[in-house]
Formats: structure tokens, sequence, C-alpha cells
């Protein structure tokens, strides 16, 4: 018996003596493949003034401009980005030569040395009736109008291997269309461009006519009203005809929510719209609803006209709402003009390759280089005001120096999370942190001291 035991125990040992060590199985870490695509608002191309500065000169004159253009032709020459976006705003205000500076920016856009379509929406700026008209004047004319050989609504559209099909023009005259972007021979975005001037709180000037029933109207006779509740009704059914996996970008010029700056309505809180389902809804209730509903097949909202580097969070929910209530994310494009104390700047954006999830974007963005007469005035006054030396301000001749540029990971501290999309970043981040991350870059880095006055304006949600 103890014989027995004692062969037992030695086969045992040999057993484990003779078991060969084995690596443990590692998971292969797969890179992410990722394309890029560059966002473009509100040049506001002043052709009268050469040079551009804070406080007197605020357009963008020609030398600006043309800095910004070889910008461009530089980052497309390396990142060769699938396509562009124009979030609007061609001309400066000045009504005289609005006709003309539309034109000279649509020619110019489209004399860009960067083989990718450009899709255009409209700004505030660009109707040429007048700032905050409707898209169509009241002779019909539209932007588009004034140059016979800009292809409406995209430029370049056949000059890429990214091409532009399924354009939705059925209500051309307002502005507003979708289009399929095809970035590669089995794969496409679908985007679909608002025009959220139609939306805008500056009802007076949008309502600029009375017709022959002494009802206030816009240029192409509708009231902002009516616009509104076609267009709507024209994004509730494009949005109710996605197939399940169809990736969607919504993009327009005057975002949703409050203005940062003075904590007013963006869009004309006064505004309804009535669903396919018989519903009356306040318009921006109605069109969280349609992003809820739709929420897996939209990656993101692209926005300009603040001029400022910000963002927002939508919610389906009223006030206070909870981080289980958030439904998307918007991301403002910086202008080109520096009219609220921005530096001159645009972006890049990357995105998963495979379904499009927004993972990141690099703000590319011009330094003034000189001291104006205007700035030394200002360090004068300010150097009697306070019994103390000011020095002036660098404000003029804006220059793109290298890499001038950012990150949004960077900024917001993802940097380590290399794979996570900027709705995931912002999804658990508490309100403070992601006010402090925004004020860092909100001015595009300038020295304007830019912050953001109504935090208010970082979230979106539904208004009582």
């Amino acid at each position: 018996m103890k014989t027995n035991y004692l062969f037992i125990l030695l086969f045992i040992v040999s057993l484990l003596g003779c078991k060969h060590e084995t690596e443990p199985e590692t998971e292969i870490e797969t890179e992410i493949e990722t394309s890029t695509f560059l966002s473009l608002s509100d040049v506001h191309i002043d052709s009268t003034i050469e040079n551009t500065e804070f406080g007197y000169n605020n357009d963008t004159g020609k030398a600006l401009w043309a800095r910004t253009k070889t910008k461009l032709e530089t980052i497309v020459g390396k990142e060769k980005p699938k396509f562009m976006v124009y979030l609007g705003d061609l001309p400066h205000h000045e009504d005289s030569m609005r006709k003309t500076n539309v034109k000279l920016m649509l020619e110019n856009l489209a004399d860009l040395d960067i083989d990718i379509p450009i899709l255009y929406l409209p700004g505030n700026n660009d109707a040429l009736g007048g700032d905050y008209h409707s898209f169509t004047d009241t002779i019909g004319k539209t932007p588009f109008s004034t140059d016979v050989k800009a292809s409406w609504p995209v430029l370049n559209r056949t000059l890429s291997s990214t091409t532009v099909t399924h354009v939705d023009l059925k209500h051309k005259a307002f502005g507003f269309y979708s289009a399929r972007v095809n970035t590669s021979s089995n794969k496409y975005l679908k985007v679909i461009a608002l025009n959220t001037v139609i939306f805008t709180n500056n009802e007076s000037s949008y309502n600029s006519h009375t017709n022959e029933m002494h009802e206030m109207v816009g240029d192409d006779g509708k009231s902002q009203q009516q616009a509104t509740q076609i267009q709507m009704r024209w994004l509730e059914q494009t949005l109710d005809s996605l197939k399940p996996t169809e990736r969607v970008m919504l993009m327009m010029h005057i975002p949703p929510g409050r203005d940062g700056y003075g904590g007013g309505h963006m869009w004309n809180p006064s505004l309804n719209y009535t669903t396919i389902n018989g519903d009356s809804l306040k318009l921006q209730n109605a069109f969280l609803d349609l992003v809820e509903a739709k929420q897996p097949n939209i990656i993101g909202i692209l926005t300009g006209h603040t001029h400022l580097d910000g963002l927002r969070r939508l919610y389906k929910s009223h006030h206070n709402p909870k981080s289980e209530d958030m439904i998307g994310v918007s991301v403002s494009t910086p202008g080109i003009t520096i009219g609220h104390g921005n530096n001159p700047a645009f972006k890049s954006f990357t995105y998963n390759a495979a379904n499009y999830d927004l993972l990141d974007f690099k703000t590319y963005f011009a330094v003034p280089t000189e001291i104006s007469k205007n700035a030394i005035a200002i360090a004068k006054e300010a150097s009697k005001k306070e019994g103390k030396k000011v020095l002036p301000k660098r404000d003029s001749l804006f220059v793109f120096r290298g890499d001038s540029s950012y990150t949004f990971k960077e900024s917001y501290k993802a940097i380590n999370f290399k794979d996570s999309t900027i709705y995931s970043t912002l999804h658990n981040m508490d309100k403070s942190t992601i006010i402090n991350h925004m004020n860092s870059i909100y001015g595009a880095k300038s020295n304007q001291n830019v912050y953001i006055k109504h935090e208010s304006a970082l979230d979106v949600h539904k208004e009582y």
C-alpha cells in the first residue's frame, strides 16, 4: 500500500515537472481606421479692406483670406480629407456690398486648390435681401444666383474621388437639403444641411414685408412660421426614411439653445411645429424629439454663427437634465472673421472610417503678429485710467504659424482615450469641468479674454 502511494506521488510530480508553461493569451489591439473632413465658417469677406484687426476692421480683409486659403490648401495636401463643409456667412454685413462679396466668396471657394467637394449651407448674412432674411429674395434670387458657374449646393462636386449623390433639393428656395457623401466605394455618410436662419430669434428681420393679407412675411412671401413648418416637416420625413444602419450628420448655421454672450434664445421661442401625427410642439422641443428618435443614426451636429470654439450637449428632458437624458452633441466651428474676439480658425474632424463616429477635431488658428495704431491708442487710454503703463496687445496681421493648432482630446484632457468619441467623452463629464476646458479654447486661443458669459448655453434642453 505504501509502495503504491509512493508510486502515485512520484507519477504526479513527474507530470507537473513535464508540463510546459504556456504564454497567457493576449488580446491583439487593432487600430481603428480613421479619416478626416474639414469645416469652415463665417468668413465675412470684406473686399474693400486689406488687413484685419481686433476692435477696428473685424471682418475678413483680403490679406487674411489669402492666408486662410493657403492654409486650407496646405492642410488638404497633408491630411487628404474626404470633403469640406461651409457652415454659412459668406460676406460681411454691408448691404451695398452683399451681392459682390457673396459672389467673390463663392468664386474663391470654387477656386481653392483642393480636390474635394465643399458642401455649403446658408448663414444669416448670405441672403441677398438682407441680414437674417429668407434665402430667396423678392425677385426669386438666392446667393447662388450671383455666380452662374457655381453648382448648388455642392462646389467641386464632380472633381474628387469623394462623390456627392442623392441630393434632395425639393425645397431649394428655402436653402435646406440632404445628400450622400460617398467616402469610399461602399460607404457613405448622409448629410442633412438645415437653414436655421429660418428659426432665428431675429423675427423682425426675417418677417420683413407685409403681404396683401396684411400679414408679416419674408422676402419669399412665406412667414417665418410657415417656413419653419415646411422645413421641420421635411426634416421629420427625411429622418423617418433613414435605414437602421444609415449614419447621418446634421449641420446648420445658428445652433439651438441659448446665446453664450447674451443668454437669450438662439431660435425664436414663439415658433411651433405640427408633427405628422398632428401634435403641436414648440420648435426646439420638436427638434429634440426628432434627434432623440434617431439618436443611433446621428453622429453629431455641426454649427457656425457664434464665431467661437464651443459645444453644446443636447437633452431629451427639460431643465436640470440627467446624464442619461443626453441625446447628442453639437460642435461649433470658429469664424475666420474675428468679430467676437476670436482668432481666425477652421477645423479638421477625425472620424471612424467604419461607422463615421466623430472621434476628435483639430482647430487650426491664426495669431496676430503686429500692433495697430488702434491698439496703441487703447493702451494709452487704459494707462491713464489705471494709473500705470499698459502695453498694447498684438491685434492685427493675422498669420497661420506652422502647426498653430490644438485638438479636442488635448483640450478636454481625453488624450489617453484615443478610441473614445466626442460624445462619450462629454457624456459623463460634469458641467464645470467642461466649461473650464471650453474657456481655454473658446476664442481659438485669442488674447482677447474670451469666455462663455452665460453657462446655460452649454446644455440644450426642452422649454416649458
